[in-house]
């Protein structure tokens, strides 16, 4: 809604202070309170609109504003016969293409035309006139630009009889009427009303003295028609004659002789006080017609008003144009056009003419209509309050306003809400009762009276859920009251958009409230909430409330909708409040009332009536829809008429069945019908146009005749909508206005009636589902079958449907409803063609709404299909995804091909992901996680490390912790978080669930928070040790039914019952000293066990307790008594895992890694089951059974079968993991390092989702890696290098995560696959550069070597030995440089020769005096010119060589001291022309790394880049044009582009989701970026930049961090896949992209390799000899 022009909101959102200005801002508020009653547009100064908003944002729910809905919504007005041409090719023609441009912008298009699809314009009840009127008043209200248009041309048009007249006015028009004729026949079609006051007589249905009017007989109607014009005309005839005669000039005398046309014009042109931007007149003038003959007179009739009419129709008409049109409308609002009369009128079928006329009709309606439509929306932005919350709090109340208009009575409970509002309670007040009993209703009169009764300064915040689709859903709502509050109270923070972190924000906004400016916050209706969020848990709802806050809430009390019992279980009985049946006295007195609003009265038979029915239904809502019933009895209605249901039900039946008798059971069921199964409503466009596309309507409306167009005409769906104005209400959804019932009653009632049976609510669904699909949209014909059987087909002329209409501008009505008429009409191929494999659908619907909307939809379809396997698996993929996709929707594409391994299953959409229209990443082929597999879904949640896990009883729940000090509650069946509780405690150290699952514990330092599983509100706070202690609380649970905790406190172990929170028992232990809380602690029932985790306290021992014994003792085990070595030294093996079951405890630790099984009541080792060296055991999980063990050991789950005895790993995961939970050690739920949860299904063993192995083995025997020996260890990636002028290979270098082995692999990466592979065992691993496509340099021992890894051998031992551990390339690969000898000085050697060219000595020849290298790097990885080296015993000092000269270029000082200042030496790197030399560096107390520039010309530092937010450096790089790239980590994690001539920063990239990066690689052109990074488990992503727009192109999210490489120029992204052993290429795809074609054909001298190579690398003979003529050895020995 808007109220008018107005600049930002947030620009002056507080309320008005003291300072200046407070009276003139108090009298706008006066005039506000005053003005805007009698006119909400009237405020167009920009102070005023600031006070509007800033008091309804504060509360003030008594303001009207005007809606502020984003439609243009066009009225037409013409006359009935001679504009059919126009309005039809209008039709056809223009208005889809205005329909779509204004969806385009984000608008709805309406136009308004009475006249279209109807014969004439007879109604029965006579409604049109005033039907019309409204229409023009609601375009006018809603429209943004153009709101009325007239084709008023040669005819005036028909003049219809006033419906009502004043009963006196009446009485003396009728003392004037002469004939007795005339008098008989008035009597007869005028009745006098005398429950209306004052009394009016009303003309009667046509029916009542016309039955045949209502026949089924064309011929019988017809007849009654023409009898009924006829005596129109008379009736109309003596009325205007005697009400010339009573009113002479008064304009009283207009009514009885003006057309509809000019009633319309008049509202919509000549009242309006500034139609000339929003008004048109398309005037066709007929050129010639005066002069056409007699015989031509009945054609000429349709089109010409005559001049020697009797009542002077043409001289009105002229009068209307002359002296109205013209002179309220300008020149560029009238459009006239010259056309020629014909023989047959207006003719473009067969007249050039004409058709160009219309033509250009046509041409001009829409340029003129969207230049305005784009002004108006313009304006509307720029004038307008368009902010969302503006909106959303105008719309409850204007929803506020409407239940205050007719409220009365109800002190009983009003009574009780004063005196809460008046009181100091903070607590908060639930309103409760039947569905009907006026809960809305109490709600809205709080929010009234809250100002009134409390100081006109309360701030009033008020939410009718379910009116709006803000209201329906947690997040929006939590979003929509936290932005409120913060502008009511003045401030403009940000408000968060994450559900999370809106319930931690929402009771510190309260907070803000103060005894000057308390807050009352209403809730109403929370059993409105849709699903998400499972906020009908509320856990959500702040129960302690701060002071000067009050919050109302009002639910129904049934259980189904969750929320009443769970108020009741959280809140005393005094904070509830019952919402009762009326009083038969209030029922009087409100009938009273209303009638009195009404200006009506009932007969005494026809009061008793309303009153007898509303005592045997007490509820408001019966009143309200019996009294409106009620409203439509005449004083001269018979008794029978006047009868009343005793139901609500019935009651809205009866309503029912009147509106189908009167407009047609067909119509109204399907209508009705369709606005009850929107699953947010409809918009009037939608229903009219899926009403046009319904054949069983059209063939039930058009029984006698068939329009041009096939389509339903507007006026049919006006006249059911005004007969229902009090039930169906317009409310927002998906950015629309859509229609539905104002309550739930209505809806039920309806899905009752209009949805009986599956197959009507299959076929309601299935029309709605085929307009949402756009079946029949742009174009489609549809074919139909007439009443009378004749076949044809046409254009429905319906929206179109795509997905996105114009840049950012998404279909989200389609979005959100298709998917759900397609389940409900069982179109399943459908829905899978159209939604869930369909690529561009997923895409659309992340980027418009959220993944979270997309699961919901895979949710529903799984429920209802749970066989079938393609929604399976793209749900599978998306779940698996779940991470990347949160990050970029872009993702999508890239993930579906990066795990679906069988493609058959999912072809088209495996098809649509190759060939995205999105830009994104594309690999090769699959190489993460495939669906189908053990692991069903992948959940990330805290922002550090997860350290605890539990899950409930019947596994449905989980709970997790994490560094972060949160705990989250989850769903595990979804994968949903339920809750998160934030900043809950340092150190949250463990967490159970507890009381039969109906709560959980946490602990931290200090104490233990209880919490309740259905909606995470904490319960109780214990703290065992004492409110001062701050140490880790270790506890166990037990009991009966886990009702205890055990907790070690100093010296005593304390069993508490949760439900009195207090110890019930206590046993002294010595053991539990001051360390007590290092304690791991375990219970089954009452048998507890604990021992203690810090080394050296007695590790190897297990204390043991019964507390269900009278007098506990404690019982000691030893599990590994201390051994003596073979050097006569104690050691102690500790426990490092336990679990009891009902008769055993067992223990095991990390060095036996056996099970050591103990009888619980004896204590006495009953057997040992040893266990693998290779095993990490600890942190043991018990299965409900007690069958099986759960435990992380390293990146796999550990499983101990307790029946048989046996071990098992399984569920690899990429990285390490921390914590397993199991109920029944199937479906297993872990956590990792990298901040993942993952749940399994372990008995999944689909052969279809095992990835393929794709290493060199793999090529000579194809495997699955399921294949794998589970304990056997993979080789992995180390490093991928680019070989010098080959972009098409790349060679590989990697390693067993053990040992010496490792190998050198070229790969294809056009191909991805192995061409040849050397294997070398190197105890020190490689430190190779690449030197040509076959030959590759590298330090063995202390040689420097030249090795052809093609053939595996080595082809060159370089002259003398090196004291470093690699080697550069320099001068294009000609020389190198290399550490010498003795490791204290530089030597540059010869490729060719492999001698040693020169020394860079360090110190003189004559001191002889150098501390060793430290670090040595060159400008560039193989065409370097220019060296830098840095010493041991001086590392704040640079050594610049030039190698052409072989000498010392500068030496470079940092600034600072050696003890206090440091540089990180290897991350250093020359500019792009070497004139500056930069350096990561932190100086004396700097916090943060920051980057040292120097210029190598003058040797001095010139700048220190420094992060703004104190960011310190990851890693550098240089870019051309002295540019460097750094990215930083820590406080910020963007990435940095600066000039290193002025040290200015030019450009910052935003940088990665969760940590910093640590690479950075450019393109030789500089054009693009490849960052990633390497190490950390939590950040997992590489991305693409685009250096020359600064915007990130694409990334994509790996499993596990591994090596990455540029290749093919550039093109192509290869990553190494630990997971199938082989290299991944990717590739840019998408619409906006060029795409790279791989090369194909490959002659390179790699294709002779076809076996494995074994290098050895070194050589026992020779390596250790001294070369006599090496040059650097005397001069660097080591005696120097």
């Amino acid at each position: 809604m808007g109220c008018g022009p107005s600049q930002d909101i947030g620009s002056n959102g507080n309320a008005p202070t003291d300072r200046g200005g407070k009276k003139a801002a108090n009298d706008r508020k006066q005039r506000i309170h005053v003005e805007e009653r009698e006119n909400p547009s009237a405020y167009h100064n920009t102070e005023d609109v600031h006070a509007l908003v800033t008091e309804i944002l504060q509360g003030n729910v008594e303001i009207k504003c005007p809606p502020n809905a984003k439609i243009v919504r066009i009225f037409t007005s013409s006359t009935f016969t001679d504009t059919e041409h126009e309005r039809n090719a209008l039709m056809e023609r223009v208005y889809p293409k205005l329909k779509k441009f204004c969806q385009e912008r984000g608008f709805e298009f309406q136009v308004v035309d009475m006249r279209w699809g109807i014969r004439d314009e007879a109604t029965d009840d006579h409604m049109g006139t005033e039907l019309c009127l409204r229409e023009i008043e609601a375009c006018q209200k809603l429209s943004s630009g153009p709101n009325f248009v007239t084709f008023l041309s040669e005819r005036y048009g028909t003049r219809l009889l006033p419906r009502k007249i004043d009963a006196d006015e009446f009485e003396s028009i009728m003392s004037h009427v002469t004939s007795e004729d005339g008098k008989e026949l008035l009597d007869s079609w005028y009745k006098k009303d005398e429950n209306e006051i004052p009394s009016v007589y009303v003309l009667q249905k046509i029916s009542t003295n016309l039955p045949e009017y209502k026949s089924d007989s064309d011929e019988t109607k017809g007849q009654a028609k023409n009898t009924w014009w006829s005596v129109s005309e008379k009736l109309r005839r003596f009325l205007s004659q005697a009400a010339e005669s009573v009113f002479r000039s008064d304009s009283r005398a207009n009514k009885y002789k003006y057309s509809v046309t000019e009633h319309e014009l008049n509202k919509g042109i000549v009242e309006v006080g500034n139609p000339d931007k929003n008004c048109f007149w398309f005037h066709r003038i007929l050129t010639d017609v005066d002069a056409q003959e007699a015989e031509d007179r009945r054609l000429l009739d349709r089109f010409v008003e005559s001049g020697d009419s009797e009542d002077d129709a043409k001289g009105l008409l002229d009068s209307l144009k002359t002296e109205k049109i013209v002179v309220k409308l300008p020149k560029d609002s009238i459009l006239t056009y010259n056309v020629n009369w014909t023989e047959k009128g207006i003719d473009p079928k067969h007249v050039s003419e004409h058709k160009e006329y219309i033509n250009q009709l046509c041409q001009d309606f829409e340029e003129k209509m969207k230049e305005r439509i784009s002004e108006g929306i313009a304006g509307r932005i720029h004038s307008e309050i368009t902010d969302p919350l503006y909106e959303e709090v105008a719309q409850h109340a204007a929803f506020c306003q409407d239940k205050c208009e007719s409220f009365q009575g109800r002190d009983n409970v009003l009574k009780p809400i004063e005196n809460y509002l008046k009181s100091n309670k903070n607590n908060t007040l639930v309103l409760h009762g039947m569905s009907g009993s006026g809960k809305t209703s109490v709600v809205a009169m709080a929010a009234k009276m809250a100002r009134r009764l409390i100081s006109k300064d309360t701030v009033v915040i008020l939410r009718f859920l379910g009116t709006t689709p803000d209201s329906c859903n947690i997040r929006r709502l939590l979003y929509s009251v936290c932005r409120q509050l913060s502008k009511a109270y003045g401030d403009d923070e940000d408000t968060p958009d994450a559900l999370k972190m809106l319930i931690r924000t929402l009771p510190e906004r309260l907070k803000k409230a103060t005894k000057e400016r308390p807050l009352v916050l209403l809730l109403d209706s929370l059993d409105q909430f849709d699903a998400e969020g499972d906020a009908r848990k509320l856990s959500w709802l702040p129960l302690e409330l701060p002071e000067h806050v009050k919050l109302i809430v009002s639910t129904l009390p049934d259980k189904e909708y969750e929320c009443f019992p769970i108020l009741q279980s959280l809140l005393d009985d005094e904070h509830f409040l019952a919402v009762p049946k009326l009083e038969t006295s209030d029922s009087e007195t409100i009938l009273q009332s209303w009638l009195k609003m009404q200006n009506r009265r009932l007969t005494s038979d026809q009061m008793n009536a309303l009153v007898q029915a509303c005592q045997q239904c007490p509820l408001p809502l019966f009143l309200k829809i019996s009294f409106d019933e009620a409203c439509r009895w005449s004083s001269y209605s018979k008794p029978e008429e006047s009868q009343l249901k005793t139901t609500v039900r019935d009651v809205i039946i009866n309503l029912f069945e009147r509106v189908e008798m009167h407009y047609g059971d067909m119509l109204v069921s399907r209508a009705l019908g369709y606005v009850t199964a929107g699953k947010n409503g409809l918009t009037e466009n939608e229903l009219e146009d899926i009403l046009s596309i319904d054949d069983d309507v059209l063939n039930d409306v058009y029984q006698y005749w068939t329009p041009p167009i096939r389509r339903l005409p507007p006026l049919l769906w006006v006249r059911i909508r005004a007969e229902l104005s009090s039930y169906l209400v317009d409310r927002g959804a998906d950015g629309v206005r859509v229609v539905s019932w104002y309550h739930r009653q209505f809806k039920e009632a309806a899905q009752q009636r209009y949805l009986p049976d599956q197959k009507t609510r299959q076929l309601i669904h299935a029309n709605i589902a085929d307009f949402f699909m756009g079946k029949w949209a742009d174009g489609k014909k549809k074919p139909y079958i007439s009443k009378q059987g004749v076949k044809g087909e046409s254009d429905r002329l319906v929206a179109s449907q795509p997905l996105v209409f114009g840049e950012d501008s998404y279909n989200l009505r389609k979005l959100s409803e298709l998917p759900y008429h397609l389940m409900q009409s069982e179109q399943l191929q459908s829905l899978k063609d159209n939604v869930f494999l369909y690529l561009d659908w997923l895409y659309t619907k992340m980027k418009a709404m959220s993944l979270r909307h997309v699961f919901d939809d895979f949710r529903a379809a799984s429920a209802k299909y749970p066989d079938d396997t393609d929604i399976r698996l793209v749900s599978e993929v998306l779940q698996l995804s779940q991470e990347a996709l949160l990050i970029d929707p872009n993702q999508l594409a890239p993930q579906i091909l990066a795990r679906v391994v069988q493609t058959k299953k999912l072809q088209a959409l495996v098809s649509q992901a190759q060939n995205p229209k999105f830009t994104c990443l594309l690999p090769s082929f699959p190489f993460l996680t495939p669906p189908g597999g053990p692991l069903l879904r992948v959940v990330t949640g805290h922002r550090d490390n997860m350290m605890g896990l539990d899950i409930s009883c019947d596994g449905k729940l989980a709970i997790t912790a994490g560094a972060d000090s949160s705990v989250k509650l989850w769903d595990v069946e979804s994968g949903y978080e339920l809750k998160s509780l934030e900043d809950v405690g340092l150190e949250v150290n463990n967490l159970k669930f507890c009381n039969g699952d109906k709560h959980f514990a946490v602990s931290f330092k200090g104490a233990i928070n209880i919490y309740q599983s259905s909606n995470g509100s904490q319960v109780a706070r214990l703290c065992p040790d004492g409110e001062s202690s701050t140490a880790s609380v270790p506890f166990a649970v037990g009991g009966e039914c886990s009702e205890k905790l055990f907790v070690p406190c100093q010296g005593v172990l304390k069993m508490i019952d949760l439900k009195s929170e207090t110890t019930v028992k206590e046993v002294t232990d010595d053991f539990l000293d001051e360390r007590y809380w290092s304690c791991y602690i375990q219970a089954k029932g009452y048998v507890v066990a604990y021992y203690n985790t810090l080394l050296g306290r007695k590790m190897n021992l297990l204390q043991v307790v019964d507390m269900s014994a009278e007098s506990p003792a404690v019982r000691t085990i030893e599990p590994y008594p201390k051994t003596k070595t073979p050097g006569g030294v104690f050691q102690t093996h500790p426990i490092n895992a336990l679990v009891i079951t009902d008769d055993r405890i067992i223990v095991s630790n990390m060095v036996e890694n056996g099970l050591k099984i103990y009888d619980i009541k004896t204590l006495e080792l009953l057997k040992f089951i040893e266990g693998s060296k290779r095993d990490m055991s600890a942190r043991f999980y018990l299965t409900q059974d007690m069958r099986f063990i759960t435990f992380p050991n390293k990146g796999r789950v550990c499983v101990w079968d307790l029946n048989t005895e046996t071990r098992s790993n399984i569920l690899e995961h990429p990285f390490p993991i921390y914590n397993t939970a199991t109920i029944d050690g199937h479906n297993i739920v872990t956590i990792g390092i990298d901040n993942l949860m993952r749940i399994w299904d372990r008995r999944r063993d689909d052969p279809d989702a095992r990835l393929p192995r794709r290493d060199w083995q793999s090529h000579k025997a194809p495997k699955t890696a399921s294949d794998d020996d589970d304990e056997k260890e993979r080789e992995l990636f180390a490093d991928l290098w680019q070989i010098p002028g080959d972009q098409r290979h790349i060679v590989a270098y990697s390693k067993q995560r053990t040992g010496d082995d490792c190998a050198v692999t070229v790969w294809d990466t056009a191909t991805c696959k192995p061409i040849s592979r050397t294997s070398v065992k190197s105890p020190d691993g490689l430190r190779w550069s690449i030197l040509d496509k076959n030959h590759a340099i590298g330090v063995v021992g202390q040689r420097i070597k030249i090795i052809d890894f093609v053939t595996g051998k080595i082809t060159k031992v370089f002259h003398g030995k090196t004291g470093g551990e690699w080697a550069s390339l320099v001068k294009n690969r000609t020389e190198i440089v290399a550490v010498t000898q003795g490791g204290r000085n530089l030597k540059i050697m010869d490729v060719a020769s492999g001698k040693p060219l020169a020394i860079l000595r360090h110190g003189t020849t004559e001191s002889r005096h150098s501390s060793p290298v430290a670090y040595f790097n060159c400008d560039s990885e193989d065409n370097g010119r220019n060296v830098c080296s840095i010493l041991e015993d001086d590392l704040l000092t640079w050594y610049i060589w030039d190698v052409n000269t072989r000498s010392l270029k500068c030496t470079l000082k940092a600034p600072g001291t050696p003890d206090k200042s440091s540089m990180v030496i290897r991350e250093s790197t020359f500019s792009s022309n070497c004139t500056y030399f930069c350096c990561k560096y932190k100086e004396n107390k700097d916090i943060n790394t920051d980057v040292a520039v120097w210029n190598t010309l003058s040797g001095q530092l010139t700048h220190r880049l420094k992060h703004e937010k104190q960011g310190s450096v990851s890693s550098i790089v240089p870019m051309g044009d002295d540019k460097l790239l750094v990215s930083y980590c820590e406080k910020a994690t963007d990435i940095v582009l600066w000039n290193l001539s002025n040290g200015e920063r030019l450009e910052r990239l935003p940088g990665h989701s969760f940590r910093h990066v640590d690479k950075l690689l450019l393109t030789s052109d500089y054009r693009s970026l490849l960052s990633y990074q390497s190490f950390s488990a939590k950040e997992r992503e590489f991305i693409i930049w685009d250096m020359e727009t600064r915007a990130k192109v694409a990334g994509f999210t790996v499993e596990e961090n591994s090596v990455i490489q540029l290749a093919q120029d550039g093109n192509v992204v290869v990553v190494g896949a630990n997971s199938i052993g082989s290299i991944v290429s990717f590739t840019l795809h998408g619409d906006d992209v060029t795409k790279f074609e791989m090369p194909k054909n490959d002659s390179s001298i790699y294709q002779a390799a076809g076996k494995e190579i074994v290098l050895e690398l070194v050589d026992p003979d020779n390596d250790e000899k001294d070369d006599p003529d090496d040059m650097d050895s005397d001069f660097d020995s080591d005696e120097d």
